[in-house]
């Protein structure tokens, strides 16, 4: 767009020039018609190529309006595009902060929840008779995938504080 600004406006500059010289010969024509030297058709077809040559330096300056016109519309959308493109950045990123921020409150009370279902054993050993039903239901897991014998179970010492899910 701008270099198509830059070559009508040479264009203008050239035909302004080219106007200065059809002016300078219109005027010595007149005053050749009005000395009788010269027909007035001569004078007539002066006129209309001077103002054929004014109606193209108009048509020049529109074209340039319209180009600088259409820069201007352009740069226009592309600061809206710009605006939008971080109006909606700025909405994502706070809908991946809310969303952060609920996985970070879950992961608090995972944690806590977790922290509550640790089985701690006050000491080692082996755990003789198991009664499911007076255990709690985590504790009798643990036993059960270790239970060896009908009377008895060690817990491994890997197990001795196991973590539950």
């Amino acid at each position: 767009m701008r270099e198509e600004i830059a070559g009508l406006d040479y264009q203008n500059a050239a035909l302004k020039d080219e106007l200065v010289l059809v002016r300078e010969e219109r005027a010595r024509m007149g005053e050749l018609a009005g000395k009788g030297l010269i027909e007035t058709t001569k004078l007539n077809s002066a006129d209309r190529e001077l103002a054929r040559m004014m109606g193209s330096e108009g048509e020049i300056a529109a074209s340039i309006a319209r180009a600088q016109a259409r820069i201007s519309e352009i740069e226009l959308q592309v600061l809206a595009i710009d605006q939008t493109g971080g109006k909606e950045a700025l909405r994502e990123l706070r809908t991946v902060d809310a969303r952060l921020a609920e996985l970070r409150d879950r992961l608090t009370e995972v944690d806590a929840r977790q922290a509550r279902t640790v089985i701690r054993s006050p000491v080692s050993g082996t755990v003789n008779e198991v009664a499911s039903g007076l255990v709690p239901h985590a504790i009798a897991m643990i036993v059960s995938k270790h239970w060896r014998s009908s009377q008895s179970c060690t817990l491994p010492k890997a197990e001795r504080q196991p973590q539950l899910r």
